[in-house]
C-alpha cells in the first residue's frame, strides 16, 4: 500500500477576469541548466517573494487538532489540494495566499481567508477517493470571497483538458512548507526544489498496490536529491518545461522522506475533466 499521506499535525497552531495564469520567472527557467543536483535537506531552498504566486498554505481543524497542508490557486474562486487534507469532519479552514512566511499575517502582498462555517459543496472531495489506497487524492475548496490577483497571488496554469502526458524523465519544481527532515516539523518559510519525474512503473515497484492507473506521477527522489515531506500534502508540482500545474502532493514512504524513495502526486491531467465539471475552468 501507499501508506503515508504527506499531511502533518500542527502543535502550535476585486475580480480581474483577464489575469494571466502564473508562469515560472524567466530567470528561474534560464538558470535551470546551471543547477547541480546535490543531495540536501528534503525541503530544498528558500523561495523568494512572488516566485510561486499560486502556492497556498492550508491549516485545517479536525476534532480539536490542527493540520497543515498545501494547495494551488487555480482561479479567483477555487483552490486545488489533496483529498486527504480536507476529507472528514472539517471544523474550519485557514487559507494563506501570496506568502513565503506562513506565520506573518502582515507580510506584503499576502492575504488570508478563514472559513469557520463550511457550507454544503464548499469542500469537494473526489467521489472515488480511497483513503486506504490513497487513490483519486484530489479535492477543491471554494472560497468565501473571490481573490484579488496581483504579482503576489496568481492562478497556476492548468494543462489542457483531454490531454494525457506521462512527463516521465522531465523536470519539475515542487514547493511547500513541509518538513525538511524526518524528525522535524513544518517550516516557517516556503521552500522549493527541482525534481525529475520517475517512470510510473518504476515508482510502483516501491509500493504494494494494484490500484494505480494513470492517476499518479512519481518523483525520482534518489537522483533529484529533493523530496516532498509531511506538511507538503496538497501542494503544487509544476512542469519547468510547460509551466503547467501537473501534480498535487499525495503520498510517500513510511520509511521517511530522506531515504530516497519516490514520492507520489495526483496527476492533474487525469482529473482535468473533474476539475472542469466543478469549476468551469
Amino acid at each position: 500500500m501507499k501508506t503515508l499521506a504527506i499531511v502533518v499535525i500542527l502543535f502550535v497552531g476585486a475580480t480581474l477576469a483577464d489575469v494571466t495564469p502564473a508562469r515560472l520567472p524567466e530567470e528561474f527557467l534560464q538558470n535551470l541548466h546551471k543547477k547541480v543536483f546535490q543531495p540536501r535537506v528534503v525541503g530544498g531552498d528558500y523561495a523568494a517573494s512572488k516566485q510561486f504566486p499560486y502556492q497556498v498554505g492550508i491549516s485545517t481543524k479536525k476534532g480539536g487538532s490542527f493540520y497543515w497542508c498545501g494547495g494551488s490557486v487555480i482561479s479567483e474562486e477555487y483552490v486545488l489540494t489533496a483529498a486527504h487534507c480536507v476529507a472528514g469532519e472539517i471544523q474550519s479552514v485557514l487559507l494563506i495566499f501570496g506568502a513565503t512566511d506562513r506565520t506573518n499575517a502582515l507580510q506584503t502582498g499576502s492575504s488570508r481567508q478563514n472559513i469557520t462555517h463550511i457550507r454544503d459543496g464548499q469542500i469537494i472531495v473526489h467521489p472515488l477517493y480511497n483513503p486506504m489506497e490513497i487513490t483519486n487524492d484530489v479535492a477543491l475548496i471554494k472560497l468565501n470571497q473571490k481573490l484579488e490577483f496581483s504579482e503576489f497571488i496568481k492562478p497556476a496554469l492548468l494543462p489542457e483538458s483531454g490531454r494525457f502526458q506521462t512527463y516521465d524523465n522531465s523536470p519539475a519544481v515542487l514547493s511547500g512548507w513541509g518538513k525538511v527532515e524526518d524528525s522535524g516539523s513544518v517550516v516557517q518559510f516556503l521552500q522549493y526544489g527541482y525534481v525529475t519525474i520517475l517512470d510510473l512503473n518504476k515508482c510502483m515497484q516501491f509500493y504494494n498496490t494494484q490500484e494505480y492507473d494513470n492517476g499518479n506521477i512519481c518523483l525520482d527522489v534518489e537522483n533529484s536529491g529533493v523530496s516532498s515531506c509531511n506538511g507538503d500534502s496538497g501542494g503544487p508540482l509544476v512542469s519547468t518545461v510547460t509551466g503547467e500545474l501537473i501534480g498535487v502532493t499525495s503520498f510517500g514512504s513510511t520509511a521517511g522522506c530522506t531515504k530516497g524513495y519516490p514520492t507520489g502526486y495526483s496527476r492533474v491531467t487525469h482529473f482535468r475533466e473533474w476539475i472542469r465539471f466543478h469549476t468551469g475552468l
